[in-house]
């Protein structure tokens, strides 16, 4: 039976016990999880609701509603529920994370971070919180620190891809490429069918200008998922420095067309057509991107580039 088949057994049965008995709140708490689980994100939140009506003083429930709301990219309303968790149990460290990871997505790094330690504090043998923490200390820049984290979540559960693929992605910034392509290199091969997995190996071998092997797992992410624009712009990325700037250039243009208002990859649709000497069209990306994102330096360059290329 294949884990969908199970998923929508499991909602058919928990469906019948809540006519049953509609007042129960853990079926719904766990119909809730089940709908969750099939990426069925209003259904999930309307039986989470209901847990939570029916038995407001269980943080249990609380938690799972504002998982499902974080899902929803509903992070105001998802962190009310997150901070209710944590203040009906404060012991818990999988509420602290859960908390610490929406004010993480909020941009909140100092408050995720206190989170996120009060989870490793309180337990500190799950690997889970200690990657945690490493994804909130690399967005701080203290790689030092996200590095022992990620490595103390390897430690603690070695055949887990994403630990290797974080780990992976610290020591990419700190310029230890070698490293970071061992990483990336075991999360392929532990997880041979995640996109994110071969992007990221893709991004390493680019570092290091073996770029015919970047090519390869950039094509990979992209057979895996063709709809994600961030594969797309990677691969193009490689095309340019193989000089294949034509496949580059179809390649940023797809990117586009998923994600039209992304000024990364208008400005590396710029710098494709720059290459093609086609310096109005790259002039008008350029000045799109700057137009999406004025603060950003790199693109004013592009631009000064591209005007002197011109005259």
């Amino acid at each position: 039976m294949t884990n969908n088949n199970q998923l929508e057994e499991a909602r058919k049965i928990l469906t019948e016990l809540i006519q049953a008995e509609p007042e129960n709140p853990k079926y719904h708490d766990a119909l809730s999880t089940v709908f969750h689980l099939m990426e069925r994100y209003e259904d999930a939140l309307q039986e989470a609701q209901i847990a939570v009506r029916l038995e407001p003083d269980n943080p249990h429930y609380h938690d799972s509603l504002g998982a499902t709301l974080h899902e929803l990219n509903r992070f105001d309303e998802a962190l009310v529920e997150e901070q209710k968790a944590v203040e009906l149990e404060p012991d818990n460290p999988l509420f602290h994370n859960s908390l610490g990871v929406t004010l993480h997505e909020m941009k909140r790094f100092d408050d995720a971070l206190t989170e996120k330690k009060k989870a490793v504090e309180l337990d500190p043998d799950n690997p889970r919180h200690h990657d945690s923490l490493s994804t909130t200390l690399h967005e701080l820049n203290r790689f030092d620190q996200a590095l022992a984290e990620a490595q103390k979540a390897v430690e603690l559960e070695p055949d887990n891809p994403r630990y290797h693929n974080n780990l992976g992605a610290t020591l990419h910034e700190m310029k230890r490429f070698d490293g970071a392509l061992a990483e990336a290199q075991k999360a392929v091969e532990l997880e041979p069918d995640n996109p994110f997995f071969h992007d990221s190996l893709s991004a390493t071998f680019h570092q290091l200008k073996r770029f015919d092997e970047a090519l390869v797992e950039a094509q990979k992410a992209i057979e895996l998922e063709p709809d994600n624009p961030r594969y797309h712009d990677s691969l193009s990325t490689t095309l340019h420095e193989l000089k294949h700037f034509g496949e580059a250039l179809a390649e940023t243009q797809k990117a586009l067309e998923l994600e039209p208002n992304n000024p990364c990859y208008h400005d590396s649709l710029g710098a494709t057509l720059y290459a093609l000497k086609r310096f109005d069209d790259a002039l008008a990306e350029v000045k799109k991107a700057i137009e999406l994102d004025p603060a950003n330096e790199e693109y004013r360059s592009h631009l000064d580039d591209i005007l002197r290329a011109k005259q």
